[in-house]
């Protein structure tokens, strides 16, 4: 007799967070799975968010991520599993649309503007959702989320990468 089924080694569940006020995007949340993994883990709650989940392992050999992380741009080697990938600067009047469209975003910062980090060190995290004061983003470092970020400091953090961020699509252009 065979045993229960055994997720594939392509998925690892994020976790689904409480119902979220309006205008939080309902994205999962996925602890990354060890240090330098934070793109692997944001990647991972986009492609669950998109209804094709992928783990953070398979993500991390895609991205060739190593011990102290990965470089951003290699997120579009999502192309590869099928995705579109837009990898530009942006600008919190862009996130805002994209937001209220539905479409998460990926956003690289400086840990050290952000006011629940102790440590400084490049990252990517998930925003979720913008306010007039602040922006909700899925921290993959943290087992809670989201975490509220004061807008300014928000901005701060993201301007040491020049605003880059990445917007995930399903094959074809459909963002949703």
């Amino acid at each position: 007799m065979r045993g229960p089924a055994r997720p594939s080694p392509m998925t690892q569940p994020c976790r689904i967070l409480p119902i979220m006020p309006s205008g939080f995007l309902p994205v999962p949340h996925c602890k990354q799975s060890a240090d330098g993994m934070c793109l692997p883990a944001c990647a991972a709650m986009l492609t669950a968010y998109l209804g094709r989940p992928i783990s953070q392992q398979h993500l991390a050999r895609l991205f060739d991520t190593q011990d102290f992380g990965t470089p951003a741009s290699r997120i579009r080697r999502l192309d590869q599993l099928g995705f579109s990938v837009i990898y530009e600067s942006g600008s919190v009047p862009l996130l805002w649309h994209q937001i209220e469209s539905g479409v998460p975003c990926i956003v690289f910062v400086w840990t050290g503007d952000l006011p629940y980090w102790s440590v400084s060190t490049p990252h990517a995290i998930v925003v979720i959702a913008i306010t007039d004061d602040a922006v909700w983003v899925n921290d993959p470092a943290f087992d809670a989320a989201p975490q509220k970020v004061p807008l300014g400091d928000f901005e701060l953090a993201w301007s040491e990468f020049d605003y880059r961020c990445a917007v995930i699509m399903r094959s074809g252009g459909k963002e949703l």
